[in-house]
């Protein structure tokens, strides 16, 4: 059990695929953990120091951009199959 514990909290977005346990056993275990199945609404290395260095390359890359040519699109309900 502690070894599911620690697997769930090492990474919190794993699906039970990922975790390579059966199904019954590791839903099982989670509720005696008291753990959801939901998704975290922030990301868990939200504040790590790589995505802290990718924000900033990607800051060094847009900032000149005017506000004029920033162009936005919304892909929901788009269909790609």
């Amino acid at each position: 059990m502690r070894q599911v514990q620690a697997l769930v909290e090492a990474n919190p977005d794993a699906t039970l695929d990922k975790l390579r346990a059966g199904v019954a056993q590791t839903c099982g275990v989670m509720k005696r953990l008291r753990f959801t199945r939901k998704k975290a609404l922030h990301p868990s290395d939200k504040a790590s120091e790589r995505v802290q260095r990718l924000r900033g390359e990607y800051w060094n890359e847009v900032r000149d951009v005017r506000v004029e040519d920033l162009v936005f699109i919304d892909e929901s309900g788009v269909n790609f199959g």
